[in-house]
């Protein structure tokens, strides 16, 4: 694995992989404590961005096109057995975008997308421009979304470190968008019932970007249900892998 992947516990000899993309701010310790409910064989890979984690003192990406580049050049070789890619918010559309990228590349490895929290990448964002907003603006406008702790908005210090990563992942949200394309690669997509940022167009307009019919559950909860309570989000997300590693591997146990 190399920098742009976080890998906790490494198995020798895993049947299936599941990387994990985090939201706009978001970092790998978001997914660290699915660990103990993952099964054996799968092996937990998390997409550490620039900006955050270990990377915390490199420049996070603004264009989006540059970042995709990157992402498909340090991780094409990692995508190298049946796997299951998991996003949430931002990261539900970089993971798609992604997942088309390798397939252009022809690499068929990708089985499985999840998309949580978020609109498809086809769909452009309507909503304002945030990400060059005052800084108490810009605070406010993370209150509403309830994603980022009072202790870190209210620490100057803290906030002013993670403030650049913030504002660049809200300009790749913002400016990222591609043409739709129609896969063999079934999607589920997650959404909070309390999750206004999220309507029923967007939800369905997933269909558009597979040829399986889309899967999709709802969880108790806002925006960043997967914060709130995880495990209703791991049982679901685990009999996918139970059922892609029926498909193509032996499990260890």
């Amino acid at each position: 694995m190399n920098d742009w992947i976080v890998n906790f516990c490494k198995i020798d000899k895993p049947s299936i992989r599941l990387f994990c993309f985090s939201y706009a701010g978001g970092n790998p310790s978001t997914y660290i404590r699915w660990l103990p409910l993952l099964a054996d064989y799968v092996e937990l890979c998390l997409v550490n961005l620039p900006g955050r984690g270990k990377r915390i003192f490199e420049p996070a990406y603004t264009d989006p096109q540059e970042l995709m580049q990157n992402l498909i050049e340090n991780l094409e070789h990692e995508v190298n057995m049946p796997s299951v890619f998991f996003g949430h918010s931002l990261g539900s559309r970089v993971a798609w975008d992604l997942a088309c990228r390798l397939r252009r590349k022809g690499n068929t490895h990708v089985k499985h997308v999840i998309a949580s929290a978020s609109r498809p990448p086809h769909i452009a964002y309507k909503g304002t421009k945030t990400y060059d907003q005052p800084r108490e603006k810009f605070k406010d406008t993370l209150r509403s979304l309830q994603g980022t702790s009072p202790e870190l908005l209210e620490n100057e210090e803290l906030f002013t470190l993670i403030e650049p990563t913030l504002r660049a992942d809200f300009e790749v949200s913002y400016r990222h968008s591609i043409e739709p394309e129609k896969l063999p690669i079934p999607i589920q997509v997650f959404y909070g019932t309390e999750d206004v940022s999220v309507s029923e167009e967007h939800i369905n307009a997933w269909q558009e970007l597979t040829h399986a019919k889309i899967e999709i559950k709802s969880f108790s909860g806002n925006h960043f249900f997967l914060e709130q309570d995880h495990v209703p989000v791991l049982k679901v997300i685990n009999e996918v892998l139970r059922i892609h590693n029926l498909d193509f591997g032996v499990t260890n146990s």
